[in-house]
């Protein structure tokens, strides 16, 4: 057979490829079986962690308080109407309908509301315009109205957060007008504490729920005792000064008696959008009853029926 001395260089290259191609298989194969441990490891990690924060997420979505948390934090950055009544012993004492709209990116707030206390009715209005904001009250046929720049400022400060489930001790003291009564650092702790023993069942509160469609209710039976047993006992550093928390602790005690008789509830519902659509407190006291209603309702399409006669008495011109 006589012997190619030149043979294709085509070939000669396409059997270097296929040398080559097949040591980078064998190369891999080795690799893949030296590092299979390694493997396992990572995949075991990647698999505990999925469990752990799906567990997690979970436990957040459906835990109460967080629910409570996102479903008003939903609510306070949005439009809806509202209805509040609060009574004693069944005999309505007042009573708040009205509507608001907050838009967060643009800080503004729009609110329109009328209070009646059976004996004295009065108007309220709150408008954002660019930097300034008002608020008024019409009372007698006028407005009294001032300027609320700084508190609107504050509630986004703390809406901020709150949004995002956190609880910012500082600017919501700064937004209630406390911050001078109650330490922000202290507080955010008791939150927490707070937050945590009213997750779950605790010798604080009961819970049950139950679903309606999509609607969800929350119902806490409420251990008062309890309850201000953890402010008193925890809850001294929130306090500014010694002698304010020696006067709450005094109140305590000196109704120790009725805080064991009374019983407290509350309730709240999300519906299936996310939003809050009711809170309800009662207090029994043993000798009167108080219960407050919140209904809410027309999420992201209320429109607050602001007055002219508000814009005109701030000199600001009506939106359009």
């Amino acid at each position: 057979m006589a012997y190619n001395e030149n043979p294709n260089p085509e070939n000669l290259m396409q059997k270097e490829i296929e040398i080559i191609e097949e040591e980078i298989r064998q190369r891999r194969k080795t690799w893949i079986r030296s590092h299979m441990t390694m493997f396992y490891i990572i995949a075991g990690v990647i698999l505990a962690a999925a469990i752990f924060f799906g567990i997690k997420w979970y436990q957040d979505s459906h835990n109460p308080i967080s629910r409570f948390i996102s479903a008003s934090g939903k609510n306070l950055g949005t439009s809806f109407s509202f209805h509040i009544t609060a009574d004693k012993n069944g005999e309505t004492m007042m009573t708040y309908e009205g509507a608001i709209r907050i838009n967060p990116s643009a800080q503004s707030v729009e609110l329109a509301y009328d209070a009646d206390y059976g004996d004295y009715s009065y108007r309220n209005a709150v408008y954002t315009n660019g930097a300034i904001s008002y608020k008024g009250n019409y009372y007698n046929g006028q407005w009294t109205l001032s300027n609320c720049t700084e508190r609107v400022q504050e509630y986004f400060d703390f809406y901020n957060d709150y949004k995002n489930g956190v609880f910012d001790g500082g600017s919501f003291l700064r937004f209630t007008g406390l911050n001078n009564y109650l330490y922000a650092a202290e507080l955010n702790r008791f939150m927490d504490t707070v937050k945590g023993r009213l997750s779950s069942d605790s010798s604080i509160a009961r819970i049950t729920s139950s679903t309606d469609g999509g609607d969800t209710t929350y119902h806490y039976d409420v251990n008062l005792s309890e309850l201000f047993e953890l402010i008193r006992s925890q809850g001294a550093p929130v306090f500014y000064t010694s002698p304010d928390y020696n006067r709450f602790v005094a109140q305590i005690e000196a109704n120790t008696e009725n805080l064991e008789a009374a019983s407290s509830w509350f309730e709240f519902t999300v519906n299936g959008s996310g939003y809050m659509s009711m809170l309800r407190l009662s207090i029994d006291t043993g000798k009167d009853t108080y219960n407050i209603d919140i209904r809410m309702d027309g999420f992201g399409s209320t429109e607050p029926d602001i007055p002219d006669d508000f814009y005109e008495a701030a000199a600001i011109q009506k939106p359009r």
